[in-house]
């Protein structure tokens, strides 16, 4: 229905219109005059005004619409301002358009009626009058005034084929998730679904009045493939099909896939092409990363030192990875058809048959099985391997098989193994190992006539080696004396090193005690041939103590019985075998008795001092003593060192056994000295074993026993053996100059009896050396060993040192040691070890005897 509006809403309407226009570019100045110069048209306007009112200016853009025109063609007034509104019309066109007519060719009024398209997409019919607006000749624009056709049908031009299509389109709108357009073959899009801005964020506003609205949208990379595929479908009549790139309006990349096609007119001229897209950014990015995912495994696969196999039901190989080649040396298309078998290992063929019929029956759920397979050069690698059915893989039927290379771990737990049970130096089964095969063979000689044999073997004398040659050099020889024990028994016993310089060695299937000392003896003589370590040949013998099994006696038994019949051969004389008998237990007990009772005798002072003089042979005067312990033993019967040093030794007790003897020897010298006056050369001999000099608290123990007597340190001299300097060069040579520096001295005690290094003498810090008293006693007797003696003296003198003679027993050895040149001696000749008491007298009668003189 047509409603006029009256004179003063028409010129309020003109008057909003000419304030839009004035605040426009200069063009749009120019229609705002012309407008004013026109008012006289106002009133042929008005009268044909409806309720809405819109202004375009020569282009057909809107310069003014009013509240009632954007609402009745529902689209917001700067949504239009700016924008050609022809373009809203259903069949827009560039020629033919009444608005265009209106502004370019005509200048009368006329009315029209058009289906116009809201932003929603809906068809809206509208009926309107334009009226140019004109400067003279020229056209400036024109005014639209739209009346309400709310109950007015669309134009007889619109057919129920329009109406079919708008129904179509309004249901893919509300049930399909995609994106529906139709785009004019000369204008370009005249209508899309809203899903347009889900998809890439531009309205109605912004693609209806844009011509090249695609051209703008496409990815760059994309373009020329766009152009092709839409040339072909044009060409071919074919629809448009393209996967491509679209940027949005916020700049992401949306992937669509559009399909489209080209409706011609009855002449064959291209008219509109109707078509879809569909969102597929997701499916394209999972179609990356499944690519790239896949890329990713195909190089793990392919660079993977993992063994993947197929094997088919009748066992042979239809597929081997790239990664098998480092286990097999070759390439694995080479095994491509041949039998698994002819891989693996005969020892594991069967497990691995088994394991691939048990694949086969459980299905997908694995089997694990461990094999070995030859390496094209001959070596076999072991295999950690799973295998399962595969069921429902198209192209791929047998056993799958993932296998990886376990050769190295497998090395390590045999490594691990074998350290595990035998002796890392020289390779001989260890206590263990030993004991093992022990109680194994006891077992099978408990079934069979046969005996089983123990010989526990200790070699002798070799701490001596050890500490004077080195631990370097002890190892050696103890290697090679693995290796002549090894050679000396049957292949069917076993040598054992139980660690340090204890070996046993296990007889099997022996006939008796012949057999089994006719074993000890080829040993006793496979070590008889000297041992070259470096270039010193050294001379190994051994203890050896020999037991027979017996019926129920354990393995542990054995071992105790043969270590006493060792210890029972070291105490007769060592190098010898020994057999044991009952009778050694009670040594055993008795060596446990003296350990106990020493440990009583230093804590309940049965201990006591003797002392052995020194006299200086240019002078005859005494030059000083040696202080030696004795054992007061409760049952009366004083015992010497040797019944007791050595069980000090062993058990650690030789460290405050010393300690005690330092103690009371300075506080005697001290004594002595306020007493008797005796000379200022007067020196206190102390010895010091190898495990005091390896307490750390030596030093402190000696400076605490000078103090506490009070003895001046230059009177102490303390002796140590040649063992001691080659136990640790470092250590020992640090160790001697703190003692030094607390000004006491130092004398190497049997001196020419070990492995003394004569570099090593000129390097530390000794004062006296002590030449052994077996070189004493054969002097003027020997003449190598008289030369031998006169050399030592030489060289000691040479080296700084003076030179203590032990063992001397006669006035002849007396006198020639005088002669040699040797400084002072010591022995029988002057006196037994004597009591504490007895000093002052002895250095009374030597001072009768020189003012007599």
């Amino acid at each position: 229905m047509t409603t006029p509006l009256n004179y003063g809403v028409a010129l309020t309407e003109l008057r909003a219109i000419n304030e839009r226009l004035r605040v426009s570019s200069l063009r749009e100045r120019d229609l705002a005059l012309e407008l004013q110069r026109q008012l006289a048209f106002t009133d042929a306007i008005t009268t044909s005004l409806g309720e809405g009112v819109c202004a375009l200016d020569r282009e057909g853009r809107v310069v003014f619409i009013n509240p009632s025109a954007s609402s009745l063609l529902r689209w917001t007034e700067t949504d239009l301002l700016g924008k050609e509104l022809h373009r809203l019309i259903h069949t827009s066109c560039d020629a033919g358009c009444p608005m265009l007519d209106a502004i370019r060719s005509y200048g009368s009024y006329r009315d029209e009626e058009d289906v116009f398209v809201s932003r929603d997409g809906a068809l809206i019919p509208v009926a309107y009058s334009i009226a140019p607006i004109s400067s003279g000749s020229t056209i400036s624009g024109v005014v639209l005034a739209f009346h309400d056709t709310t109950d007015v049908p669309l134009p007889s031009w619109s057919n129920e084929a329009l109406r079919a299509a708008e129904a179509r389109y309004r249901s893919l709108i509300e049930h399909l998730p995609l994106v529906t357009y139709i785009e004019q073959a000369d204008t370009g899009l005249i209508y899309t679904s809203p899903q347009m801005a889900h998809l890439i964020g531009f309205d109605a506003t912004e693609w209806m009045f844009e011509r090249e609205f695609w051209a703008g949208r496409l990815h760059p990379d994309d373009r020329e493939m766009f152009d092709a595929e839409l040339e072909r479908a044009d060409e071919t009549g074919k629809p448009f099909n393209l996967e491509y790139r679209l940027v949005a309006q916020d700049g992401r990349v949306v992937w669509v896939r559009n399909e489209a096609f080209l409706h011609r007119t009855d002449n064959g001229t291209p008219d509109y092409r109707q078509g879809f897209m569909l969102d597929i950014t997701d499916l394209r990015m999972a179609e990356t990363a499944l690519q790239q995912s896949e890329s990713y495994l195909r190089t793990l696969f392919d660079h993977s030192t993992d063994l993947i196999a197929v094997i088919a039901d009748d066992d042979t190989i239809t597929y081997l990875s790239p990664g098998s080649h480092g286990m097999l040396g070759c390439d694995p298309a080479d095994y491509i058809g041949e039998a698994v078998t002819s891989l693996v290992h005969p020892d594991e063929r069967g497990q691995v048959m088994d394991a691939l019929a048990e694949a086969r029956a459980l299905h997908i759920t694995p089997v694990p099985v461990e094999f070995r397979i030859r390496h094209v050069d001959g070596t076999w690698r072991w295999l950690e391997a799973v295998g399962r059915k595969v069921v429902a893989e198209p192209g791929l039927e047998g056993v799958v098989v993932n296998a990886r290379d376990i050769t190295e771990r497998r090395l390590l737990e045999a490594e691990v193994t074998f350290r595990a049970f035998h002796d890392s130096l020289t390779n001989l089964p260890n206590r263990a190992l030993y004991l093992d095969r022990l109680e194994h063979a006891l077992r099978r000689s408990a079934r069979s006539p046969s005996s089983v044999a123990v010989a526990f073997l200790d070699l002798d004398n070799f701490k001596v080696v050890n500490d004077s040659l080195g631990h370097v050099a002890g190892d050696a020889l103890l290697v090679e004396v693995a290796l002549r024990l090894s050679g000396a028994i049957r292949d069917i016993d076993t040598v054992a090193r139980l660690g340090g310089d204890e070996f046993m060695i296990l007889i099997e299937e022996a006939d008796g005690l012949g057999q089994v000392l006719h074993v000890a003896e080829r040993i006793m003589t496979a070590l008889q041939t000297p041992i070259m370590i470096g270039q010193r040949p050294v001379i190994v013998t051994a203890s050896t103590g020999i037991v027979l099994g017996e019926a129920h006696i354990s393995a542990a038994d054995m071992i105790r019985h043969a270590d006493l019949a060792m210890y029972t051969a070291k105490d007769n004389g060592k190098d010898r075998v020994v057999v044991f008998n009952p009778a050694m237990h009670l040594h055993a007990l008795h060596r446990l008795e003296i350990e106990h009772d020493l440990r009583v005798a230093i804590d309940h002072g049965e201990l006591s001092l003797r002392y052995q003089p020194e006299i200086a042979l240019a002078t005859g005067a005494l030059f000083g003593v040696e202080a030696l312990v004795r054992w007061e033993h409760p049952d009366g019967v004083t015992r010497l060192p040797a019944d007791f040093i050595a069980v000090a030794e062993e058990t650690g007790l030789i460290v405050p056994l010393g300690a005690w003897v330092l103690r009371h020897a300075c506080a005697d010298a001290a004594r002595w000295i306020a007493a008797s006056d005796l000379s200022e050369t007067f020196a206190l001999s102390v010895n010091l074993s190898l495990s005091q000099f390896r307490d750390p608290l030596l030093v402190s123990v000696v400076r605490e026993s000078m103090a506490d007597a009070g003895l001046q340190p230059s009177r102490l001299i303390l002796e140590i053996t040649e063992s001691i300097l080659a136990d640790d060069p470092d250590h020992v040579a640090e160790t001697l100059q703190l003692l030094r520096d607390l000004g006491v001295r130092i004398a190497v005690d049997d001196f020419g009896a070990g492995y003394s290094s004569l570099g090593r003498l000129r390097r530390i810090p000794v004062d006296f050396l002590k030449i052994d008293r077996t070189f004493s006693t054969r002097i003027g007797t020997d003449v190598a060993d008289t030369a031998l003696m006169s050399s030592m003296i030489d060289l000691a003198h040479a080296l700084g040192k003076q030179v203590v003679a032990e063992g001397v027993e006669t006035q002849a050895q007396a006198m020639l040691l005088h002669e040699l040149g040797c400084d002072v001696a010591q022995g029988y000749l002057y006196a037994r070890p004597l009591l504490e008491s007895d000093i002052p007298a002895l250095w009374s009668t030597q001072m009768a005897t020189a003012a007599s003189a």
